[in-house]
């Protein structure tokens, strides 16, 4: 699944999310949250591609599990240039 745009599948007591918003607006990325309690289709789609876990970040294809700063940032950068 490839997207323009970053997209995060989240939820509101997650702190893996709630850093990973703040990455992401600190440097001013352009994506899109989307909240796996509120919206059954992106549950159902968090549940195919974010490897069993609740919430991930899609970007350029490429699904990130973990809150890791570097690789967020380096898919961040490569994304606005």
């Amino acid at each position: 699944m490839k997207t323009k745009k970053a997209v995060i599948f989240l939820n509101d007591d997650c702190d893996w999310c709630k850093e990973t918003k703040a990455l992401l607006d600190t440097v001013g990325a352009d994506y899109v949250a989307l909240d796996v309690r509120k919206n059954d289709m992106a549950k159902a789609i968090s549940k195919k591609i974010c490897d069993g876990r609740e919430v991930c970040m899609l970007i350029k294809g490429e699904v990130l599990t973990k809150f890791d700063k570097k690789k967020l940032a380096d898919a961040i950068l490569e994304e606005k240039e």
